[in-house]
């Protein structure tokens, strides 16, 4: 039987960017302490990455409150940084860190918003190195935000090297797996990476970045079925119209589907915006009701041209993906909708997740089906 308190699970809960189940968590541990100024933050800061700034607020206030003297300057910094006041929340951090210079939260949370401000990386990954050497307890979060900015900056060693601390300290950290899978990859390590890819997957199935970055790695690997597999499952959360045409086979519809929008430094743990839309377990007008499908794992292949190989999953019967490499642009992968005559492109992702331009048309009579 765990003895993990209702707020270990929440904060455990919250580095697996379940911000909604986290959020149940703090609550349940606030009826029993109600001064727990670290429990009132991160609940408010779970408010705030849901896009709810008012509980956040009023948590906020709350963490304000009960907290002590260094502690109610964190809070108030919050309180400014989500009200959209950069400058004060920088004022009131920078006060925290020369006046309790040793208390680490203050300089983590100065870092976090530096990083909301262009040109500041250099500025936010040394006040993540106090919040380190200062024993912040929560350190992990300052790790995996140092490496990703040594990432950003090339530095994929010493990035990795932050990556495994955080790990280390806290192996929850989901979005730090991605991490450190992302730098592998671009050493070339794909084996490892695919580990770090499938260990997140494992912490939060929902969390669609470690699916491409599978793809990704799996397509360099040469296993390109395997890697369209992957990215279809990005692809389709990330494209409501693409999401609509799947089965209630495939695993998308019977869950939220995240809208995944690029978020740089929300506070350090939220790599994308947690977002959800209900999609329903209902199939979609047109589609094949379960009877009529084949096997889960059966696939129609397809060449044409210069687009190369396309697939078609048993799952979802009216998409076709491809990788295309022709490209100046890079490597991206693309989902059409089958419209009987003609192949229409839905959407097409480059490796890291960005939408590129749609493709062509292609018609069917141009494809060399492979059955």
């Amino acid at each position: 039987m765990s003895s993990a308190s209702p707020f270990d699970e929440g904060f455990n809960t919250f580095l697996r960017c379940d911000k909604r189940s986290a959020i149940n968590y703090f609550t349940e541990h606030l009826r029993r302490y109600p001064n727990d100024f670290e429990c009132w933050m991160y609940r408010g800061i779970s408010y705030a990455i849901l896009g709810d700034p008012n509980k956040a607020e009023t948590d906020f206030i709350e963490a304000e409150n009960v907290g002590k003297d260094f502690q109610k300057l964190i809070a108030r910094g919050l309180r400014a940084k989500e009200g959209g006041n950069v400058a004060e929340a920088l004022r009131i951090f920078r006060q925290a860190t020369e006046t309790y210079p040793t208390e680490g939260i203050g300089w983590h949370f100065y870092g976090v918003t530096l990083l909301t401000l262009r040109d500041k990386k250099d500025e936010a990954a040394a006040a993540f190195q106090m919040a380190i050497r200062r024993n912040y307890k929560r350190c992990c979060t300052s790790q995996y935000l140092l490496g990703t900015i040594l990432a950003s900056q090339g530095k994929h060693e010493e990035a990795m090297a932050e990556f495994r601390e955080s790990l280390r300290a806290n192996p929850s950290t989901t979005v730090c797996h991605i991490a450190l899978g992302d730098s592998l990859a671009h050493s070339g390590q794909y084996d490892k990476a695919a580990v770090c890819y499938r260990q997140a997957t494992q912490l939060n199935a929902s969390l669609l970045q470690a699916n491409l970055g599978l793809g990704v790695v799996m397509m360099y690997q040469g296993d390109e079925v395997g890697a369209l597999e992957e990215v279809r499952t990005f692809m389709t959360s990330l494209n409501r119209d693409v999401a609509q045409l799947m089965t209630i086979q495939s695993p998308l519809p019977t869950h939220p589907v995240v809208e995944v929008v690029e978020k740089e430094g929300a506070h350090g743990m939220a790599s994308v915006d947690e977002k959800v839309t209900e999609t329903g377990s209902h199939l979609a007008a047109g589609s094949k009701p379960d009877s009529e499908l084949a096997a889960d794992g059966e696939i129609q292949m397809a060449t044409c041209g210069e687009q190369g190989k396309l697939y078609s999953w048993a799952t979802s019967p009216r998409l076709w993906f491809s990788i295309d490499r022709s490209n100046h642009a890079g490597v991206q992968f693309v989902a059409y909708e089958d419209k009987g005559d003609r192949l229409e492109c839905l959407i097409s992702i480059n490796e890291i997740g960005r939408l590129m331009p749609r493709k062509p048309v292609i018609m069917k009579q141009d494809l060399a089906l492979k059955l």
